[in-house]
């Protein structure tokens, strides 16, 4: 909802009062929260904005993929399924592996829940 400024009561309407109001999502039916993508100019620019389209909905792909299996192989260490565990645990990790070597995940957090995981397999064996 729009709010008048104490500057804009006075009568006083500056242009970046005026603009910030065109900017608010009660102003612009078609306001979105995502970020504004401007029309590129270049044809490498439009390349380029192709290319991150594609490699954004792969990256999407491969880390839903990946927290999928995560959730699959804790349920199964919850559950005490000691085989569907050890099934799981070299599937998530191969994930983990290649999901950091393609910059979805960085690389430390990868290590990082490959160690969690492989000592709650551990110690569920235990």
């Amino acid at each position: 909802m729009y709010v008048e400024s104490r500057a804009e009561k006075s009568g006083v309407r500056s242009s970046l009062v005026e603009r910030e109001r065109m900017l608010t999502p009660s102003f612009d039916p078609g306001y979105s929260r995502k970020r504004r993508q401007d029309m590129a100019n270049h044809k490498s620019a439009i390349k380029r904005t192709r290319q991150t389209a594609k490699r954004n909905e792969r990256n999407t792909a491969r880390r839903s993929a990946l927290r999928t299996e995560v959730k699959k192989f804790y349920k199964a260490v919850a559950a005490g399924n000691r085989e569907e565990a050890e099934k799981l645990l070299p599937q998530t990790v191969g994930l983990y592996d290649r999901a950091a070597q393609k910059g979805v995940v960085h690389r430390n957090k990868a290590a990082r829940a490959k160690s969690a995981m492989t000592r709650a397999a551990r110690k569920q064996a235990a």
